[in-house]
């Protein structure tokens, strides 16, 4: 059996039509399973917690292990409105797929699948292990992270070589950006609309100094994977529209490489935001750490 396009066009839409939104990937994963059942693959299904599966597919046997690794979440439709096709019907429009999810990822999960499909009959010498996982986008806790953690104790076989297939333009990369997400809780005091300018501290306008002090360019360079990147991209403040907030909420996700570590980039942010603010009006909470 030869590599088949259409084939391959083919899975990839069936899994775009999965609304398989980070937390939601049950039912993508059921349909994953049972693509591995249907051609005779050996796969084993481990969840961290219920609803949340990683498939591992395995072909031959040998000493050495070539792992495929592809995440089947996705982040949600910020705006459905601009898109000229249903984000989740998977539309192929000249040599063009459209949908959530057919660059990152599940147009390069359905070449992996195929792959499968192809070697299922075959003899090889060696393990080819194929994983499909949940939660990659949210930082990969439930994910590849758990993967790790089971080949750590000896679970499941540790690979000797680990392709992902992430979109590079057809680049090879051997490494990617860590991650660093935290919330910043600002801490002013509410008052009445009418004292706002005597008895209040607005805490949304203590965070909005800080947004201004760290969403900037970060000059730092790393030849492989280029600069580090921060963006503050959620944000919470107030509870009545005539009562100045007392509190405000930003979520920030900096993106870190080599070299940096959670404790550098989070001094460095304290830095930054002590330059405009006392430290007494913020603390820096829940943070969410992946080495690059």
């Amino acid at each position: 059996m030869c590599v088949n396009k259409s084939r391959i066009v083919e899975i990839a839409k069936d899994l775009i039509k999965y609304k398989s939104l980070t937390g939601t990937e049950k039912d993508i994963g059921e349909y994953v399973s049972g693509f591995f059942e249907s051609i005779g693959v050996e796969y084993g299904i481990y969840e961290k917690e219920k609803g949340r599966p990683n498939i591992i597919a395995s072909l031959g046997h040998g000493e050495k292990t070539i792992t495929f690794n592809g995440h089947l979440d996705v982040v949600p439709i910020a705006d459905e409105s601009i898109w000229e096709t249903d984000p989740f019907s998977a539309e192929l429009k000249g040599n063009r797929l459209f949908g959530r999810g057919a660059f990152d990822m599940k147009g390069s999960c359905a070449v992996m699948m195929h792959i499968a499909e192809i070697l299922a009959k075959e003899k090889l010498n060696g393990n080819l292990q194929i994983q499909l996982v949940s939660d990659e986008e949210k930082g990969a806790e439930f994910g590849t992270r758990h993967i790790i953690e089971l080949i750590k104790k000896g679970k499941i076989k540790k690979p000797d070589c680990v392709i992902i297939g992430e979109g590079s333009d057809l680049k090879i990369r051997n490494g990617e950006r860590g991650i660093l997400v935290f919330d910043v809780k600002f801490k002013g005091r509410a008052a009445h609309t009418a004292k706002a300018r005597s008895d209040a501290i607005n805490a949304i306008v203590l965070a909005s100094k800080a947004v201004l002090a760290i969403d900037r360019e970060i000059d730092k360079f790393h030849p492989e994977i280029g600069s580090p990147v921060i963006s503050v991209n959620m944000i919470s403040g107030g509870k009545v529209k005539n009562q100045v907030p007392g509190e405000c909420v930003i979520t920030v996700d900096r993106r870190t490489i080599p070299g940096e570590t959670k404790e550098t980039v989070l001094a460095e942010i304290g830095q930054q935001i002590d330059r405009v603010l006392g430290k007494e009006s913020y603390e820096i909470l829940n943070t969410l750490y992946g080495p690059a």
